[in-house]
């Protein structure tokens, strides 16, 4: 390439087989081979099961069958039993396809435009792939077929509930991969220029944004539409649900998306006599559907209703740094003017946009009547005036914020509410001593927080408690402390 120009290129493809177990006794739930007409029979008053014909019904596992030194892991009963071997269906060890198209090019340029190192463009762009986190794996070794479930021997029927025991109880499927989870992909770019004004300061302004997709989500097969509880009163929750026999079935799957886009900007001086100051101001945005690994929207068929600012997003960041050695009397004699000069302060100051706050109704509660149980995700509150309130550690205003009515959902968004402001000063005073030769003291004095200010975060946001909208926890407060050291 030219003398002021560089250019790299590369091509990576990586090999990402989907985890799974060498005994084939991790089980998942696969609709297409749940069949509707061996459905179980659910108490509409209980919710139990008084008839299971078909006990594993949907239930898949990989591959063809045992190894045979599956028997050191897997219980005679279950190995042996016929209606275990009949969940064999040749698919692909983990129940998961492999992908063969991860592919991940990269290019990066960067031109000196006057040729003269002052001026310089900067710019590329890199796909990237993660392998899907285990979790959604692990526990499918201790569900069904490998835990009891109930069957008409344990089930009783619908003339003596009374004897039903709770192994009659619909389980949930706590772990089941989609057949086509995917590994995770990331789109990240750049352009930017930086420009050096004097030998002494430099300035950079970047455009940094990146794009995922195939991002995992918990999906809740066996969740019904809003309302569902609302016009059948009366009816248990299991007793109205799509696959019936089961409670919860929660399905890892792709589909979920996050976004990146960010105007980046530095500003850099040296001082002559050694010191040197940094300015830094972000100011961006981050949406998502799915700001951790297991994300479970509160509904699990309409995931586009969570898209929001992720739950790591600050919209606005500023930082500055500085090492500045004082210039007093660095050269000049008497004891007085040695023990008052040499003396360095350096500190850190960041003040940034809090994190969103997502309020929500207590865990358990489902005034959508969309099958949600108790161990499930909260569902969001409706907004019905401005959510702030002013003074104190109240943060959030209590009457901003309304059930919303029987049978629908919430119309806050997912992390809709900005958090409080955060601001930290921390700054050093610092000396070296000599004493003789290599040998010397070093003395600093530190301080954290030096303004005293709190800045709040964790703000409760689960309406109807005691403490909703108020701040628990703040930054400590203004910190000292001497370090007195010795080398040599």
């Amino acid at each position: 390439m030219a003398r002021n120009l560089t250019l790299n290129m590369g091509l990576r493809w990586q090999y990402m087989q989907p985890i799974y177990s060498w005994a084939n006794n991790a089980s998942g739930f696969n609709p297409g081979y749940y069949d509707s007409s061996k459905a179980a029979t659910i108490s509409p008053t209980s919710g139990l099961i008084t008839s299971a014909p078909s006990p594993y019904n949907g239930i898949v596992l990989p591959g063809s069958g045992f190894p045979s030194k599956a028997a050191s892991v897997v219980p005679a009963s279950v190995l042996n039993n016929p209606q275990v071997q009949a969940l064999f269906h040749n698919l692909p060890l983990g129940l998961v396809n492999t992908k063969f198209d991860t592919f991940a090019p990269r290019v990066g340029f960067a031109w000196d435009i006057s040729g003269k190192q002052e001026t310089v463009l900067r710019g590329g762009y890199g796909m990237s792939y993660e392998r899907v986190e285990g979790n959604y794996y692990y526990n499918a070794v201790s569900q069904v077929p490998f835990t009891a479930v109930a069957n008409l021997s344990t089930a009783g029927n619908a003339d003596s509930l009374g004897s039903v025991g709770t192994s009659a109880a619909p389980q949930n499927i706590t772990n089941t991969p989609d057949p086509n989870l995917a590994p995770p992909r990331i789109h990240n770019y750049s352009i930017g220029i930086q420009h050096r004004f004097t030998s002494n300061m430099v300035f950079e302004l970047n455009y940094v944004g990146s794009h995922a997709g195939n991002l995992t989500y918990r999906k809740n097969l066996n969740q019904a539409a809003a309302g569902t509880e609302q016009v059948n009163p009366g009816v248990a929750r299991n007793a109205l649900r799509p696959y019936k026999g089961y409670g919860e079935i929660y399905q890892y799957t792709n589909g979920a998306t996050a976004n990146y886009n960010s105007l980046q900007s530095r500003l850099q001086m040296n001082f002559q006599q050694g010191g040197i100051i940094n300015f830094s101001y972000t100011w961006s945005k981050a949406l998502t559907e799915g700001s951790t690994f297991d994300y479970q929207p509160q509904n699990s068929f309409n995931l586009g209703a969570d898209y929001g600012p992720a739950n790591y997003s600050q919209p606005q960041i500023f930082v500055a740094s500085y090492v500045y050695p004082l210039p007093f009397w660095l050269h000049d004699t008497g004891w007085y003017k040695r023990v008052l000069s040499g003396w360095q302060v350096s500190g850190v100051t960041r003040i940034s946009s809090g994190l969103p706050i997502n309020v929500t109704q207590p865990t358990g509660i489902s005034t959508a009547g969309n099958l949600v149980t108790t161990s499930n995700v909260a569902q969001r509150m409706n907004i019905v005036g401005s959510p702030y309130a002013h003074g104190g550690k109240q943060y959030l205003a209590a009457t901003a914020f309304a059930t919303p009515a029987a049978g629908t959902y919430g119309n806050l968004g997912y992390d809709a509410i900005k958090g409080p402001l955060f601001n930290n000063w921390d700054a050093a005073l610092q000396k070296n001593i000599p004493i003789h030769e290599s040998i010397g003291l070093e003395f600093r004095a530190e301080m954290f927080n030096v303004p005293n200010h709190l800045s709040l975060f964790t703000i409760a946001a689960v309406s109807g408690s005691s403490n909703f909208g108020q701040a628990t926890a703040a930054t400590d407060p203004r910190t000292m402390e001497f370090v007195l050291r010795v080398h040599f």
